[in-house]
């Protein structure tokens, strides 16, 4: 289910990213385009809008002047202040020193401005020459008059009424420079306005203007001073690196050739420009984080159904891998994954009744891939176990009550194999039922090679198992048929010894088994079971691997076929202990799943207290195993 929503999740954030980034790229470009000729388009109409006040101020200060040669102003100013609110004042610098002041006196007093100020002012300005020969100047009078105002300063050539003279005198109309910034209208727009020489006249920053600052040397400044030409826009980065989109444009102070000229600078600064888009963008990315919780909710969702029948199907599969088909699986739904629960149900009913057919030890072996197609030399034990008196027993009987009788006696033997580590090799049928198993011929735990005392010890301990479970189901026999169902008799050969283990057979039928003379004997010494009224007999060689742990008796030599001289043979009485006896047909009783009643357990005290031939004769002749 993770890799499921991470691989959604990373394919949601790489769409929705890119989307999200193309789109901004895109509407970024054009709303880059689209701010510069808004602040193009801004810088001509406030360029135009500086120029008619300038020129407006300029013409009406001329024509108040001119109309007035000789005489006093002052009877007109008043018409003059009237259509220019934002004057101060205007001053004439006569050729010969004279200076005279027509002031707005209103303007004058609101802002704490004196003529005595206004006089000095003019007195020490060192430009008036340069006006009289033709030249008109926009100033900076601010740091001087402690106002924000401005200086526009003009010649003013007339001819005296008494004289044919020409007077070159100076004039200048001083005013408010707030007045301009103000016509430039609101918006994220900065319009500078600078004189010929980068210094401020009008500016939204009042300081910079009540500073008298110079901005030549302001890097983007700088820049567009250097660029010349008129109506120009480019990109211009501060000092601080805020990139700004720049458009200019030279106003010309006079028609006339040679005068000054101002330059009006309008910037807005792409952060602005491209606020919308940032926030546009957070939007979006909110929005795609909104939609990217809410997908991996429903793909968390969505996955669940996937995943929790896949994790059963893996829990299930693991436990087939171990051996364990007792788990529940079904099938909820129609889709793939109910298609395949389905197949898996089958295929387990399939491996189960298939290991019924073969051991599990065995298909365990065969899925690690740990059996071997070619034979192998083994030191092991083996063992043959046969219903005595099978013929005589099942006389008569119908056919399936012969396989029920057989069955329930494969219940309770098998088991004791399969628990002490033994391989069931194969059931025969010659002559009877036989039980043919071997112990450490197949490298079940990894240490088939080195455990040959091990092995015969499991071995024999199995068959003392054996003994107390069938034992046990001769009582039941008894109870359940009225004390007529006649006793089943065993009779068990153990040999040890080097065999050839492998798989044998071909591709599309095989088997892994044991041969050679190991197994032969094997065989060989369930027979005599009969003549020595036992029922566990072990070959010399199987003897000598089980040390002390286990009560044996010597009994007679006997011939055996293929062998030259008579072989010692033993019969097993029990564990080497009491305690250890009534531990294994413990442990029997739990294999089995028998309940030990108190008089069973009275006659296992019995079968394992057995240290003697003769003991054992009577152990089992009146616990009615054999007779």
């Amino acid at each position: 289910m993770l890799k499921l929503v991470s691989i959604i999740s990373v394919l949601l954030v790489v769409s929705l990213g890119a989307i999200t980034v193309m789109v901004s790229f895109l509407l970024s470009a054009d709303i880059r385009l689209t701010a510069e000729d808004v602040n193009f388009s801004v810088n001509r109409r406030n360029a135009h809008t500086v120029s008619l006040i300038l020129h407006n101020i300029r013409s009406s200060a001329q024509l108040l002047l001119y109309t007035n040669i000789g005489g006093s102003a002052a009877a007109n100013t008043a018409s003059f202040f009237a259509e220019n609110p934002f004057a101060a004042c205007i001053v004439v610098a006569e050729e010969d020193g004279k200076i005279n002041i027509y002031p707005n006196m209103p303007m004058l007093s609101a802002i704490f401005v004196s003529e005595e100020s206004i006089r000095a002012y003019i007195e020490e300005a060192d430009f008036l020459k340069e006006v009289r020969a033709g030249r008109a100047l926009a100033k900076n009078a601010s740091p001087a008059l402690g106002a924000p105002l401005a200086a526009f300063f003009f010649p003013l050539n007339q001819r005296t009424a008494k004289a044919a003279v020409v007077k070159r005198d100076a004039a200048a109309v001083i005013f408010s420079t707030t007045y301009i910034t103000q016509s430039f209208g609101g918006g994220d727009n900065i319009n500078i306005l600078l004189n010929e020489n980068a210094e401020v006249i009008a500016h939204p920053d009042l300081s910079l203007v009540l500073g008298g600052v110079n901005m030549a040397r302001a890097p983007y400044i700088a820049g567009i001073i250097g660029e010349g030409g008129n109506e120009i826009q480019s990109l211009r980065k501060d000092e601080n690196g805020v990139t700004y989109i720049s458009a200019h444009q030279k106003i010309s102070l006079n028609d006339s050739r040679g005068e000054g000229e101002v330059l009006l600078i309008t910037l807005i600064s792409s952060d602005v420009v491209l606020s919308g888009i940032a926030a546009t963008t957070r939007r979006n990315l909110f929005l795609g984080f909104a939609v990217l919780a809410l997908s991996v909710s429903l793909i968390g969702l969505f996955s669940r159904t996937l995943s929790r029948p896949l994790k059963k199907l893996t829990q299930a599969a693991q436990k087939i891998e171990n051996g364990d088909y007792n788990f529940n699986l079904k099938a909820d739904s129609k889709d793939e994954i109910g298609v395949l629960t389905e197949s898996f149900i089958g295929m387990r009913y399939s491996l189960e009744n298939f290991e019924r057919f073969t051991n599990k030890a065995l298909v365990k072996l065969a899925r690690e891939q740990r059996l071997t197609r070619t034979g192998i030399n083994r030191n092991a034990t083996v063992c043959f176990v046969f219903i005595r008196d099978f013929e005589n027993m099942t006389g008569g009987l119908r056919a399936r009550t012969v396989v029920e009788f057989v069955n329930k006696f494969l219940e309770r033997i098998v088991p004791c194999i399969m628990s002490t580590g033994g391989i069931v090799d194969k059931f025969l049928t010659q002559g009877g039922v036989v039980i043919m198993a071997h112990w450490g011929a197949a490298d079940v735990d990894g240490s088939a090679f080195f455990n040959e005392e091990k092995w015969a010890l499991s071995c024999v301990r199995a068959c003392l198992m054996m003994r107390f479970a069938l034992y046990n189901l001769n009582a039941e026999r008894f109870e359940q048929f009225w004390h007529l169902a006649p006793p089943i008799k065993m009779g068990c050969g153990i040999n040890s010894g080097e065999l050839i283990a492998g798989q044998i057979g071909c591709e599309t039928r095989m088997e892994y088994t044991v041969i050679g003379d190991t197994v032969n004997l094997a065989s060989r010494l369930e027979g005599p079971n009969d003549v020595f009224d036992t029922d566990i007999l072990i070959s010399e060689k199987t003897q000598n691997l089980l040390g002390g742990a286990v009560h044996t008796a010597e009994m007679p030599s006997i011939m055996v076929k293929g062998k030259n001289k008579p072989l010692r043979v033993f019969a097993v009485l029990n564990m080497s202990t009491v305690e250890d006896s009534m531990n294994l047909f413990e442990e029997c009783g739990r294999i089995n799943g028998m309940e030990i009643q108190d008089a069973a357990r009275g006659n296992m005290q019995t079968l394992a207290s057995v240290t003697t031939i003769k003991e054992l004769h009577a152990a089992l002749s009146a616990n009615s195993v054999l007779h």
